[in-house]
């Protein structure tokens, strides 16, 4: 993953989490989970799912939806 694409990526889970914006979170097997992200590190997310933490593994996630557009992810015109 190149340098931006981190950035990129750090940027949307922080505001994801310190916003505590619901996602939908699809996995690559198409399970699906709603909730809230709670942590995050390189190699995991922590998904609050009906007060269950769940430990969900980046590799596996096929897609992240947020409720919401987020400010991170909007392009600078």
């Amino acid at each position: 993953m190149e340098l931006n694409e981190r950035i990129l990526e750090a940027a949307i889970s922080n505001e994801l989490t310190r916003d505590k914006v619901p996602v939908t979170v699809t996995l690559v097997n198409d399970t699906e989970f709603q909730g809230i992200i709670t942590r995050f590190d390189v190699l995991v997310i922590v998904l609050l799912v009906d007060g269950v933490q769940k430990i969900i593994y980046k590799h596996s996630i096929a897609s992240i939806t947020p409720a919401r557009p987020l400010r991170s992810a909007q392009s600078k015109n």
